[in-house]
């Protein structure tokens, strides 16, 4: 039986990959600081839960996770929003952490490590004259990506980096940007906004998931995919999508808002996943936001 790790198993995209792995019959060792994300999961399959602290991955058994086929790297505290972003103590931490279990894989001897980063590597202020990262969260994940696949490199253990877009769906209970704007176009009438010319991808759950397993399974070793839509649609396009499907008559006021970040996809290769694994996105925007949706409304949320 083929064996996978994955930390950060108890958040919403942690919790859909373990999903994933369960029902091809993977053995999946999930490892979080709180148990209560993974509860459900101990019904699905071969599942075994590590709660692990915030300055350790002691808990980990390195005799019974010799020999893993694959790691996927998704825990990193904090919100993907707010202070979080730019809290020094807490991304340096996260960064400390990658050092950890870096350790660990290398003692276990894994087959291949995933650093699951961001977008946010390449999240950039506008208007300055020397490329500036917009925050510290974005710098922290980039440089934790180039440390796993640097340190890795050097032990013969394959490794890749997967930069993941806005993903949202059935299953997050954030208040993350497309739960928010649904509840917001379900009860107001007028809606501000930022620009709406900026570049904006937004990845149903069901697709990051098949991405992740891509690149884990099939990816190239050391190389760096995006897991997205090839072509990036515009923030603008996605709300008059979203605004159709919630049948609403809400003006938009785009621009309202000045927002001085924007996410650089020209540094990004949005064809390679496709070209190395064949992956990319299947399911349709409008369709996506109608189930997510009708998901927040049967549990109150929206």
């Amino acid at each position: 039986m083929k064996r996978v790790l994955i930390t950060g198993a108890g958040g919403f995209i942690g919790r859909s990959l373990s999903r994933y792995f369960l029902q091809k019959g993977y053995k999946v060792y999930g490892a979080d600081l709180f148990e209560e994300g993974m509860q459900g999961l101990k019904k699905e399959g071969s599942f075994i839960p590590i709660i692990v602290k915030r300055d350790s991955f002691d808990m980990l058994d390195t005799d019974e996770l010799k020999g893993t086929d694959l790691v996927y790297h998704l825990g990193w505290a904090g919100k993907l929003g707010g202070p979080d972003l730019n809290d020094f103590d807490m991304q340096i931490s996260n960064v400390i952490m990658t050092e950890k279990l870096l350790r660990k894989v290398i003692e276990i001897k894994a087959g291949k490590f995933v650093f699951c980063g961001s977008i946010s590597h390449y999240k950039m202020v506008k208007g300055m004259e020397q490329e500036v990262n917009s925050d510290i969260y974005g710098l922290s994940k980039m440089y934790a990506a180039k440390l796993s696949m640097t340190v890795l490199e050097k032990e013969g253990i394959s490794s890749d980096t997967v930069l993941l877009a806005n993903t949202f769906g059935v299953g997050d209970y954030s208040d993350k940007a497309v739960n928010t704007l649904l509840k917001r176009f379900h009860s107001e009438d007028h809606i501000s906004l930022i620009d709406g010319d900026t570049p904006n991808d937004w990845v149903y759950i069901d697709d990051t998931v098949r991405g992740l397993a891509a690149a884990g399974e099939y990816g190239k070793a050391y190389k760096e995919y995006y897991i997205g839509h090839r072509t990036i649609p515009t923030f603008r396009e996605n709300i008059e999508t979203m605004k159709k499907v919630m049948d609403s008559h809400a003006h938009l006021q785009f621009g309202t808002y000045e927002d001085n970040v924007i996410a650089d996809y020209g540094k990004v290769d949005l064809e390679a996943l496709y070209r190395d694994t064949g992956f990319e996105c299947r399911h349709d925007l409008a369709d996506a936001l109608r189930r997510t949706a009708e998901w927040l409304k049967e549990n109150d949320r929206l």
